[in-house]
């Protein structure tokens, strides 16, 4: 049902119902293929192709189903988000959903991360040359103004804290070196678009 809805909303141009209607059949059967095909086949009908492959890394990276990550993916969170949730939901034993839904009601990650016992300083990934501008540099920035043991203090912007998640999760993920994937992030837009420049790096 959901994946003839999302069909036909595709079809009439309602791209963002679309890819709704095929996250929520995903979701539903998160082991039928054609529910999964459905769902890829809408996000590059709405010129998600990017985000589809990105999200489909988190889902084999985090150990969830595609249609699982895709309702993550949904809302007022961008997809680049959707690992710091996962990163801080297995840390703290508790549901992706669980802290998504406190993201959305307009909650910082600075504050999740304390409130989940999750401090800055264990997203940190040691770098040889780390970034001096944008998020990157943010972050690294604040890690050089203190010794370590101070760290778990450092209050980092949304931004700050989606690089240092997703540069753990490229570097780890597409098994590349931490400084690599760092100086793709901070010359792209977004994570989605670092991970489609660095998947094409790998691949022979």
């Amino acid at each position: 049902m959901y994946s003839g809805g999302s069909v036909a909303a595709s079809l009439a141009g309602d791209h963002e119902l679309a890819v709704e209607l095929a996250a929520t059949g995903a979701r539903i059967d998160a082991n039928s293929p054609i529910s999964l095909i459905t769902l890829a086949q809408i996000y590059g009908a709405a010129g998600q192709t990017d985000d589809a492959a990105y999200l489909r890394s988190v889902a084999i990276h985090y150990g969830q189903t595609a249609g699982e990550v895709a309702i993550l993916a949904e809302g007022r969170v961008p997809s680049d988000e959707v690992p710091v949730a996962l990163t801080v939901a297995r840390h703290a034993g508790v549901s992706a959903e669980a802290v998504l839904a406190l993201r959305r009601s307009g909650r910082p990650w600075a504050d999740l991360l304390v409130r989940y016992g999750l401090h800055a300083g264990r997203l940190h990934v040691p770098l040889q040359r780390p970034p001096t501008e944008g998020p990157g540099g943010e972050a690294y920035a604040a890690f050089a103004e203190r010794d370590p043991s101070g760290w778990r203090v450092i209050r980092l912007s949304d931004e700050a804290v989606a690089y240092l998640v997703n540069l753990r999760f490229l570097s780890e993920h597409l098994e590349l070196p931490p400084q690599r994937v760092a100086e793709v992030l901070s010359a792209e837009s977004s994570a989605v678009a670092a991970h489609r420049v660095l998947l094409r790096s790998r691949t022979p």
